[in-house]
């Protein structure tokens, strides 16, 4: 995902099979999450889950993550995190 600014606040956006302004073939469409909804939405299911304590902060969410070795995984509709294999 590309990382930018919109709205004055970071965001990212998939850029799946971009090549061009103009794509002559059908491509997927691009995906776009603000920053704070992923970090909010991974925040409160990790707490929820019991992997952090309520009311953790963005620090203690992304101490978790490289702790166990998660990445971050952005569909249409929700975020969730994968397990690194290696």
């Amino acid at each position: 995902m590309d990382a930018h600014w919109a709205n004055g606040r970071p965001g990212y956006r998939c850029r799946h099979d971009y090549s061009s302004a103009r794509s002559v073939a059908p491509r997927v469409r691009n995906l776009y999450w603000a920053e704070l909804r992923i970090i909010d939405g991974l925040r409160y299911r990790l707490s929820y889950a019991g992997g952090l304590p309520f009311l953790a902060d963005t620090n203690e969410l992304l101490d978790h993550l490289r702790a166990c070795r998660l990445v971050v995984v952005c569909g249409r509709t929700r975020s969730t995190w994968n397990r690194l294999t290696r």
